[in-house]
């Protein structure tokens, strides 16, 4: 009924409202937790933007200026670690494998993705 996946975590400490900065981390630690061939590598929700939600509650910045940084769903730095398309024949026959015994569900979703990479 269930699945397992290998799954890399990554927590760091952002800094607050430095998101070019925090992507450049953020993706310093994606490389790295790359190498052990996870399936999924989750980050910590506001890494981009610095969890600035803190600064909006303790009155510190307002909530326009917190919509302001937040990332839109079709932003560069979303698109700039969302799944590429493979690079290889080979590689792009083994992800077509595996995205198959995954199910359909999936492999629409993928597809959707790198469609709108291209």
């Amino acid at each position: 009924m269930y699945q397992s996946i290998k799954v890399s975590a990554i927590s760091l400490k952002p800094a607050k409202w430095e998101k070019a900065s925090n992507a450049d981390k953020l993706e310093a630690f994606c490389v790295e937790a790359a190498k052990d061939t996870p399936q999924l590598i989750l980050a910590t929700e506001g890494v981009l933007e610095g969890y600035v939600v803190m600064d909006v509650i303790e009155g510190k910045a307002t909530p326009e200026a917190m919509l302001d940084i937040a990332e839109p769903i079709d932003g560069v730095y979303i698109h700039r670690f969302q799944p590429h398309p493979p690079s290889t024949e080979a590689a792009r026959h083994s992800e077509q494998e595996y995205l198959q015994a995954q199910g359909p569900e999936m492999e629409a979703r993928y597809k959707k993705t790198v469609d709108r990479l291209r």
